[in-house]
């Protein structure tokens, strides 16, 4: 079965029993040619209603199919996880260490789109505030200066570019003051929490 929408009128189906590709295309022009086709991909096989989105009067179905298929096993108890984790429930050491270089690979890959970022953009939604959370996430669990310096960079570059939008948090200048105060807090510089928090309030 073809389908082809037909604004305003609705649909008007075609019968055409197991088309291929190519008379896909044939029946898809012969019905361009006679001017019934005004919108991109209004052409369904009846085959696939179930795995492809479509539209009919500007209504669109979502597809039934909503989750990716698991290629792993079920869990089966203790022993299917040995490898991950120790009689104590804590990560192995070489689970640990994968993870660790994991999230390395995925930071290079972060820090190499970063060149392109929107050096105004200070929210802690989509811009340097966010990624100083980031790091200030990892500073928290890993425990390495490092994490906690690069969190520092970004969320000085966040307050060189405050917008003076001081009552959101994720999209004003709320976000990255917060942000900093836990940073210089962290960084024992009680001197600058305490600025960013009075910057805070006279905000508020």
């Amino acid at each position: 079965m073809l389908m082809a929408i037909l604004p305003p009128i609705g649909l008007l189906q075609y019968s055409i029993p197991e088309l291929g590709s190519e008379q896909i295309m044939e029946a898809a022009s012969e019905i361009a040619e006679r001017g019934l086709v005004v919108t991109p991909c209004v052409l369904l096989r009846s085959d696939e209603k179930n795995s492809t989105v479509h539209t009919h009067r500007g209504h669109s179905k979502m597809s039934e199919q909503r989750a990716f298929k698991n290629p792993y096993p079920d869990y089966t108890g203790p022993g299917c996880a040995q490898d991950l984790f120790d009689m104590q429930g804590n990560l192995t050491q070489h689970f640990a260490s994968r993870i660790s270089s994991k999230i390395s690979e995925l930071l290079s890959v972060m820090e190499n789109g970063l060149k392109n970022a929107d050096p105004r953009d200070c929210t802690g939604y989509t811009g340097w505030a966010g990624i100083a959370v980031l790091y200030l996430h990892l500073h928290s669990i890993f425990g390495e200066p490092l994490f906690l310096q690069k969190a520092l960079d970004y969320v000085s570059h966040s307050l060189r570019s405050l917008t003076q939008r001081w009552v959101t948090f994720l999209c004003g200048d709320a976000g990255p003051l917060a942000v900093a105060a836990v940073v210089y807090h962290r960084l024992q510089k009680p001197h600058e929490a305490e600025e960013c928090v009075n910057s805070l309030q006279i905000g508020a």
